[in-house]
Protein backbone atom coordinates (compact mmCIF):
# COMPACT_ATOMS: atom_id res chain seq x y z
CA UNK A 1 0.00 0.00 0.00
CA UNK A 2 2.89 2.48 0.86
CA UNK A 3 3.93 2.32 -2.73
CA UNK A 4 0.94 3.48 -4.61
CA UNK A 5 0.55 6.47 -1.79
CA UNK A 6 4.46 7.16 -3.13
CA UNK A 7 3.79 7.09 -7.03
CA UNK A 8 0.13 8.78 -6.45
CA UNK A 9 2.18 11.61 -4.95
CA UNK A 10 5.01 11.75 -7.43
CA UNK A 11 2.49 12.25 -10.08
CA UNK A 12 0.52 14.85 -8.69
CA UNK A 13 4.03 16.73 -8.45
CA UNK A 14 5.10 16.19 -11.42
CA UNK A 15 1.39 17.29 -12.54
CA UNK A 16 1.47 20.06 -10.94
CA UNK A 17 5.13 21.18 -12.03
CA UNK A 18 4.17 20.73 -14.94
CA UNK A 19 1.00 23.23 -14.60
CA UNK A 20 3.33 25.80 -13.42
CA UNK A 21 6.10 25.35 -16.39
CA UNK A 22 2.47 25.55 -18.84
CA UNK A 23 1.76 28.87 -17.20
CA UNK A 24 5.08 30.18 -17.48
CA UNK A 25 5.79 29.68 -20.45
CA UNK A 26 2.14 30.97 -21.33
CA UNK A 27 2.98 34.30 -19.73
CA UNK A 28 6.26 34.28 -21.38
CA UNK A 29 4.17 34.52 -25.13
CA UNK A 30 2.37 37.11 -24.39
CA UNK A 31 1.11 39.71 -27.47
CA UNK A 32 1.08 42.70 -27.55
CA UNK A 33 -1.42 44.15 -29.49
CA UNK A 34 -1.01 47.58 -31.89
CA UNK A 35 -3.82 49.36 -33.60
CA UNK A 36 -3.67 52.09 -36.15
CA UNK A 37 -6.33 55.01 -35.26
CA UNK A 38 -9.14 55.52 -37.84
CA UNK A 39 -8.59 58.15 -40.40
CA UNK A 40 -4.64 57.61 -40.13
CA UNK A 41 -3.51 58.94 -43.53
CA UNK A 42 -0.50 56.81 -45.27
CA UNK A 43 1.02 57.01 -48.73
CA UNK A 44 0.83 54.00 -51.05
CA UNK A 45 1.89 53.91 -54.50
CA UNK A 46 -0.97 52.35 -56.81
CA UNK A 47 0.41 49.03 -58.89
CA UNK A 48 -2.03 49.63 -61.87
CA UNK A 49 -3.64 52.70 -63.96
CA UNK A 50 -6.85 53.70 -62.98
CA UNK A 51 -9.40 55.68 -64.96
CA UNK A 52 -12.94 57.24 -64.41
CA UNK A 53 -13.72 55.98 -68.16
CA UNK A 54 -13.33 51.96 -67.05
CA UNK A 55 -13.20 52.13 -63.76
CA UNK A 56 -16.44 51.18 -62.00
CA UNK A 57 -17.81 50.95 -58.22
CA UNK A 58 -16.31 47.54 -56.88
CA UNK A 59 -13.39 47.46 -58.97
CA UNK A 60 -10.25 45.98 -57.09
CA UNK A 61 -6.76 48.02 -57.17
CA UNK A 62 -3.40 47.00 -55.31
CA UNK A 63 -1.15 49.23 -53.80
CA UNK A 64 2.06 49.18 -52.14
CA UNK A 65 3.26 51.26 -49.00
CA UNK A 66 5.61 53.77 -49.44
CA UNK A 67 6.44 54.70 -45.70
CA UNK A 68 6.10 52.23 -42.60
CA UNK A 69 2.99 53.09 -40.51
CA UNK A 70 3.95 53.55 -36.73
CA UNK A 71 1.76 52.73 -33.53
CA UNK A 72 1.04 55.74 -31.26
CA UNK A 73 4.44 54.14 -29.47
CA UNK A 74 6.47 54.40 -32.29
CA UNK A 75 6.23 50.52 -32.89
CA UNK A 76 6.11 49.88 -36.84
CA UNK A 77 2.26 47.75 -37.49
CA UNK A 78 2.31 48.05 -40.91
CA UNK A 79 6.17 48.09 -42.81
CA UNK A 80 6.93 49.85 -45.67
CA UNK A 81 6.45 47.74 -49.13
CA UNK A 82 3.27 45.77 -47.25
CA UNK A 83 0.45 45.36 -50.12
CA UNK A 84 -2.73 47.11 -49.66
CA UNK A 85 -5.56 46.14 -51.55
CA UNK A 86 -8.41 48.93 -52.41
CA UNK A 87 -11.88 48.75 -54.00
CA UNK A 88 -13.35 51.71 -55.76
CA UNK A 89 -16.90 52.91 -53.78
CA UNK A 90 -17.72 55.83 -56.49
CA UNK A 91 -16.94 56.91 -59.88
CA UNK A 92 -16.83 60.44 -60.98
CA UNK A 93 -16.00 60.93 -64.63
CA UNK A 94 -13.39 63.77 -65.32
CA UNK A 95 -14.99 67.15 -66.46
CA UNK A 96 -11.02 68.32 -67.68
CA UNK A 97 -11.19 68.77 -71.54
CA UNK A 98 -7.48 67.14 -71.31
CA UNK A 99 -9.10 64.17 -69.82
CA UNK A 100 -12.07 63.37 -71.49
Amino acid sequence: MRTKVVITTFFLFFVASMGATFAEAQAKKKVTLYSVKTGTVFRVRIESTLSSKSARPGDTFQTTLVDPVYSGGGVVVIPQGSTVNGRGSTRTVSTSPSRR
